[in-house]
This record gives structure tokens, sequence and C-alpha cells, in this order.
């Protein structure tokens, strides 16, 4: 169900679709949810900004792996179509890692690699 079509396909507008539940934020405020959950924002300005971090855990079995590549199909850099010119994450992200940051990134630039070889850093 696309929740953005609900008025088409329900009679119901998206701010009423069953289920919705409305947080009040404040400019500053976090919020913390599984990214599989449908969500939207509504009657936000302009003005309106947002910062979004997407984590994930370490792929370990074919499950795991495969629901990792779907992700990473949509929500990530090449998804977007996005040419970042290092693949999966900036060049600054991949350039300023240490070892103990790289050991989180590797997984999913082999991934991002993998389903976007256009995409992909060019060494």
């Amino acid at each position: 169900i696309n929740v953005n079509q609900s008025q088409e396909l329900f009679g119901v507008p998206p701010s009423e679709f069953p289920g919705n539940v409305a947080l009040e934020t404040e400019p500053g405020d976090v919020l913390i949810f599984n990214h599989d959950l449908y969500h939207a924002a509504f009657g936000g300005s302009q003005r309106r900004r947002m910062f979004t971090m997407n984590c994930t855990r370490r792929a370990k079995t074919p499950t795991e792996l495969a629901t990792a590549r779907q992700y990473l199909s949509v929500h990530s850099a090449g998804g977007y179509n996005v040419d970042t010119g290092a693949g999966m994450y900036f060049p600054t992200m991949i350039d300023t890692a240490d070892d103990r940051r790289m050991v989180h990134l590797e997984q999913p630039i082999a991934i991002h690699d993998e389903l976007f070889p256009h995409l992909a850093r060019r060494r």
C-alpha cells in the first residue's frame, strides 16, 4: 500500500490513514524509528530541514544479505541515482575513516558497488 495514494484507493487522506500517529516535534528534536515503518511529514514549510541517517547491522546470513541488498537498492545513493563520486558514501566519509569506522562501511560499500557498478568509486 502506498499511503500517499490512500485518498484514491480508500477515500481516506494520507493524514487520516489508520494507524497514523502524529508526533509533535520542535527544531532540533531527534526521531528514531524502523525505516520500514510507513512514515511521512505533513504541514511542514519550505524552511523544514531534515538530516537522515539510516543505520543497519552487518548482514551475516543469506537472508540478511538479501534484505541488505533489497534495502540498499532503494535507500542509498544509487537507489536515488546520486553520483557521490565514491559510490555508497561521499569521498570524505571514506577518506577520513580509520579502521574502526571502515569495518562498518565495508559491507554497504561492497553491496552498493555490486548493485550500482556505474556509481562505484573510481580508483
